[in-house]
């Protein structure tokens, strides 16, 4: 098991990541644990079976109960996982019919804002009539 303190200047720099570089991440051949410590918080990595499990803890938990949360995960949903991973690997159209279908929820969402605030502003303008013909029979 390895730690290593990090600054606030690296931390920062963890939280900039390129999303290509998340595409180039392998995950170590073997099974393994690690931890970083960083503003009281230790982020306690697991990598087990190809997949990596991350617990942040104060620091005052230690490092042994976050290890025992990460396995516990691994255990309790790790099959899952790694099914519906290979579902989504092996259905990869499956995946793009539900972001198109999110995509098209979002244009009608936005279509129907916009006709919602064209209605409101009708509605005032009626009322200016209505006024205004008031005042003219007065």
């Amino acid at each position: 098991m390895r730690a290593k303190n990090l600054s606030n200047e690296e931390m920062t720099k963890i939280k900039v990541v390129d999303i290509h570089e998340l595409n180039n991440f392998e995950a170590p051949a073997s099974n393994n644990k690690f931890t970083y410590n960083c503003d009281g918080h230790t982020f306690n990595y697991l990598v087990e079976d190809g997949f990596t499990y991350c617990v942040v803890a104060v620091e005052s938990v230690g490092r042994q109960i976050p290890f025992v949360v990460a396995d516990s995960l691994n255990r309790e949903f790790g099959s899952k996982l790694k099914e519906h991973m290979q579902y989504c690997v092996d259905h990869p159209e499956e995946v793009s019919k539900l972001a198109k279908v999110k995509a098209q929820v979002s244009e009608v969402k936005g279509v129907m804002v916009e006709n919602i605030e064209k209605v409101l502003d009708r509605g005032e303008k009626i009322e200016l009539l209505v006024d205004k013909t008031e005042n003219l029979r007065s």
